[in-house]
């Protein structure tokens, strides 16, 4: 189980959850334009970064991630999706591998400064990449957000009964490069497994637009016991 809320009717606190581990950050969500996090799992430790910088850590187990059905922009209901997010998707990765503070930064720097590319080390063991901003990956005549890795885990459009469906594709904008608006009934599913050997670097940028109080999902994958949620709430 891995979940990572953003926001909820405290206020914007960041929370990751890897099985019964917690790991909290406070900052601010709401209002606050574009977000870059990125959570990395070493064996048992668990390090969460903001905008490029270090700013929680927490132990947990050793149990790798692996999942048969990721949600994208909504949670992951036993393979049906609710909790869908009301905001903006950008870039999505998993890293069979944890990154460095330097890659971190260089991530967070890249699309800042409206890059596509850095150099080398970070595509390096990707195991899922997903990019709003990369004519790769949108691909709106077959409506499918296409993972650019190389591995084959297509995000698929999909509504609240988890099923793929070829004819629903969420809204992209080609605004600064291009981005997906979610509206809080639609989202994305990977179909297919993703996993990696033990360490793990997942990165996300995103964008709130929604001030209720709401839980929504910004990703939530999960085997046939549950496995990892990355959330909005």
């Amino acid at each position: 189980l891995f979940i990572f809320y953003v926001g909820d009717n405290s206020g914007d606190d960041v929370r990751i959850w890897w099985e019964t581990t917690a790991l909290d950050h406070s900052t601010q969500i709401s209002g606050e334009g574009w977000k870059h996090f990125v959570l990395t799992k070493s064996g048992t430790n668990l390090e969460l970064f903001e905008n490029g910088s270090f700013v929680s850590s927490a132990t947990t187990n050793n149990n790798k991630w692996e999942s048969t059905f990721t949600g994208i922009g909504a949670g992951n209901n036993r393979g049906s999706l609710d909790q869908f997010f009301n905001g903006r998707l950008d870039d999505v990765r998993v890293y069979d591998r944890v990154l460095s503070e330097s890659e971190i930064s260089g991530l967070y720097n890249m699309r800042s400064q409206r890059q596509q590319n850095i150099n080398g080390a970070n595509v390096e063991d990707l195991v899922l990449h997903l990019n709003a901003r990369d004519k790769r990956s949108v691909d709106q005549s077959n409506n499918r957000w296409k993972d650019i890795s190389g591995n084959g885990n297509e995000a698929h459009g999909t509504s609240g009964n988890g099923v793929v469906d070829n004819n629903l594709f969420p809204n992209w904008e080609p605004v600064n490069g291009g981005r997906f608006i979610l509206n809080n009934s639609e989202g994305f599913n990977v179909p297919g497994p993703v996993e990696t050997t033990g360490q793990v670097s997942l990165e996300i940028w995103f964008k709130r637009t929604d001030t209720s109080d709401d839980i929504g999902y910004l990703s939530d994958a999960r085997n046939g016991s549950g496995n990892w949620h990355l959330t909005n709430y």
